[in-house]
């Protein structure tokens, strides 16, 4: 009932554009101060960041630009520490983690930062370095998973953070890439990964309970 959506690529070229969600239809806000794609977001509609990103399909092309929406406006806020394309945004914008990326984009990194409201630390990195995969709950209950391990690879790797260290949590039940998640409480004991590559387009989803994952029905 209250989603958001911004930014992406339209080819030739990318867009700063920005859409809210009222559980029945789609409007448009302002937009991005910075057309962006594949950056790390987290947050909610009426308070939420875009972390990084890329701003051309040529390497380096990418940004260290952050930005926070305040359900009106995009403003301009501290940069991340390492810029990279392919990341994950876990927690809100008082408490935020971006884990993950490549830099250059064919590259992966295993790069952790937190966000305390105003400026980024550098934190340990995950234990296995990958790009493209998805993430939940927040800054010190999160969790990592799937992505593109190097050499380009699928992974089924689950990682867990408590706000200082990782630790590997279940494997997921297929090695995948270029997947979403979400999680439904504020922690990394339920959630849900969905759609990906392995190396075909996948509707499939999974849960994690914070041990395992199981089958969940898929995408339509």
């Amino acid at each position: 009932t209250a989603g958001l959506i911004f930014g992406g690529q339209i080819a030739p070229g990318l867009t700063g554009v920005v859409e809210e969600y009222d559980g029945s239809t789609w409007t448009e806000q302002s937009g991005l101060g910075t057309a962006r794609y594949n950056s790390g977001v987290f947050g909610i509609q009426t308070a939420c960041i875009a972390a990084s990103g890329r701003v051309s399909g040529v390497d380096p092309g990418l940004l260290t630009a952050a930005e926070q929406y305040d359900g009106s406006s995009w403003t301009a806020v501290n940069s991340v520490g390492t810029a990279r394309a392919y990341l994950s945004g876990m927690g809100t914008t008082a408490a935020g983690l971006i884990a993950l990326g490549a830099n250059p984009r064919s590259v992966a990194v295993g790069n952790v930062e937190e966000y305390n409201g105003t400026s980024w630390a550098e934190q340990t990195d995950v234990s296995t370095t990958r790009k493209a995969g998805a993430g939940g709950g927040i800054q010190t209950s999160a969790v990592v998973f799937g992505g593109n391990a190097p050499p380009p690879a699928s992974s089924n790797a689950t990682e867990e953070y408590d706000g200082s260290a990782w630790t590997a949590g279940g494997n997921m039940l297929t090695a995948i890439y270029r997947n979403m998640g979400s999680s439904n409480a504020p922690a990394n004991t339920d959630v849900l990964n969905f759609g990906a590559q392995n190396p075909a387009i996948t509707g499939a989803s999974s849960l994690y309970d914070g041990t395992a994952w199981a089958t969940s029905p898929s995408l339509g």
